[in-house]
């Protein structure tokens, strides 16, 4: 009986594991902090490229920062936009290859991941719970304009509220670097 249970839980383990699984490690932290502070220099090495510019991504535009489902997606972005054609981009790939990440897509998603977990640290319970107030009649009288913010707002809401907690736990002892890296 005892090995049953355990074959069982096993197999159930190996199913749904990833569901569940970690998006990343401390030192997945680490290396995003060391990868941001190496960004920050590239502005001042490459004062004339703008990284950011070829993103297509106006202030405040939510809906360019995030997936349909809310989640984080401007770190994936920036990765794809890093074709190595201008001396910063070169170097931005060399600081992301150097610390720790696979290729340039495993840091656009380990990174988008890190984001997401930092902004539920910084989220007031409050706050969410303020969002689920919003009603359909309050949002069809927002410009549309407006409503097409508010939507990528709570979409963005529901899918920190789902942010794992073992995320959560990870980053938590690297907050104050990463908002020291953040604030640069």
């Amino acid at each position: 009986m005892r090995h049953a249970l355990l074959t069982a839980a096993g197999a159930l383990a190996a199913l749904t594991g990833p569901a569940f699984a970690q998006s990343f490690s401390g030192e997945d932290v680490q290396n995003f902090i060391v990868v941001m502070e190496e960004m920050e220099t590239l502005s001042e090495r490459y004062p004339d490229e703008d990284l950011s510019e070829d993103l297509g991504i106006e202030p405040g535009d939510m809906n360019a920062m995030i997936s349909e489902s809310g989640e984080m997606t401007i770190f994936s972005r920036i990765a794809d936009s890093l074709d190595g054609s201008t001396d910063a981009q070169q170097a931005a790939r060399s600081a992301i290859l150097e610390n720790g990440f696979d290729s340039l897509p495993d840091w656009g998603e380990t990174s988008d991941a890190i984001m997401m977990a930092y902004i539920a640290t910084e989220m007031d319970p409050d706050d969410m719970a303020g969002m689920d107030q919003v009603t359909p009649e309050m949002m069809a009288m927002m410009p549309p304009s407006a409503r097409a913010q508010m939507e990528a707002v709570m979409r963005m809401m529901d899918a920190i509220k789902s942010v794992p907690q073992d995320d959560i736990d990870t980053l938590r002892p690297y907050r104050g670097q990463l908002e020291d890296a953040l604030d640069q």
